[in-house]
């Protein structure tokens, strides 16, 4: 999992991450991706999201929201 990276290892870590990055910035439903990681801090999240336990998980990450929502300046 991302959590606990720092330093360097974060940075590479957001460097092997920058190819899947490009490509899901450059869908046209990066909308609906944004949508999710908002909805995922939302009270009610664990009931949206029941069943996508993992990918709540992966959404709620701070260090892969970090690199999705700041990858294009967008700021969350």
């Amino acid at each position: 999992m991302l959590a606990g990276r720092n330093g360097s290892g974060r940075t590479t870590l957001l460097r092997a991450m920058a190819p899947a990055l490009r490509v899901a910035w450059n869908r046209p439903l990066i909308d609906v991706l944004v949508a999710m990681f908002h909805q995922s801090g939302h009270p009610a999240a664990d009931a949206l999201f029941a069943g996508e336990e993992e990918l709540l998980d992966l959404l709620r990450n701070s260090e892969l929201r970090t690199a999705f929502l700041h990858f294009r300046g967008v700021s969350y």
